[in-house]
């Protein structure tokens, strides 16, 4: 009989601890959905700004905006003349050739010619305006 009310007593102790164990999963559930609701009305900033665009899409206030220039002449390849890098969406990099010594575009006054070697990089911008 002891064993028994043993038995009983700690049933009944574990059917009070769950209930208040979902007690306190409910309370975090309905906390994680007003914390939802409050990030969806969020607004950005007043006025217009821009920042770097990451992960193909901007926010539903913003514009996407993209901006290139490529094979940027320079005379150097090595140190601090070009170091490829990404920022989000946007980058710095050598041209499809590593920044290997090659020769250049020239364009002036609607006319293209070749130049004297070069390396080329490329920049390239995405940002989210509004």
């Amino acid at each position: 009989e002891e064993k028994q009310a043993e038995l009983i007593n700690g049933t009944s102790s574990f059917k009070s601890e769950m209930t208040t164990t979902q007690g306190k999963i409910d309370t975090l559930e309905e906390l994680a959905n007003i914390a939802s609701v409050e990030l969806e009305h969020i607004s950005w900033l007043k006025g217009s700004f821009c920042f770097l665009s990451s992960g193909g899409s901007c926010p539903a206030e913003f514009t996407r905006y993209t901006a290139w220039i490529l094979g940027i002449y320079t005379t150097r390849n090595t140190g601090s003349w070009t170091i490829p890098a990404t920022f989000g969406d946007s980058s710095v990099s050598c041209n499809h050739d590593g920044c290997s010594h090659s020769s250049w575009v020239r364009c002036e006054g609607g006319s293209c010619s070749r130049s004297s070697a070069g390396y080329n990089a490329n920049l390239v911008i995405v940002s989210c305006c509004k």
